[in-house]
């Protein structure tokens, strides 16, 4: 029987009211949230500042990052292996861009694009409860 590995990281959800930035990394398949693993001494404010600078060429509005939940579920692109994101929302100051390990940059809408390519915890679990809780509008 396989053993399951698991990760951790923060997650950042940067939305324009209906659709939601997702990102796919270099050989990746799957679309995920901007962000990353925390490193040595870093809390999820550093973390968030740091992984959103070295992906998108961004700063993060230090007010405006707010936690919403933490999710569990299958990592994307990963085999026998499970996530924990810790997940916040957050406005970016400047425009986004792919850089470092990120490929691809995409605005989702949960109303009109399919979920095929989304990573399993952002269509099973993310954005229902974004739409749930009202942090995702039908434009």
């Amino acid at each position: 029987m396989a053993t399951t590995k698991h990760i951790f990281k923060i997650g950042v959800i940067v939305s324009d009211g209906h659709r939601l930035l997702v990102v796919r990394k270099k050989d990746g398949r799957s679309f995920i949230l901007p962000g990353g693993k925390p490193e040595a001494g870093e809390n999820d404010l550093q973390t968030i500042a740091r992984e959103i600078d070295e992906e998108l060429g961004c700063a993060v509005e230090p007010r405006s990052v707010s936690y919403l939940a933490t999710f569990t579920d299958t990592a994307a692109d990963m085999v026998a292996t499970e996530i924990t994101l810790r997940v916040y929302s957050a406005k970016l100051i400047g425009e986004p861009e792919a850089r470092s390990e990120i490929d691809t940059l995409a605005w989702f809408d949960a109303w009109r694009d399919s979920t095929d390519e989304l990573a399993p915890s952002i269509r099973n679990q993310i954005l229902p409860y974004l739409i749930k809780h009202k942090e995702l509008e039908n434009a």
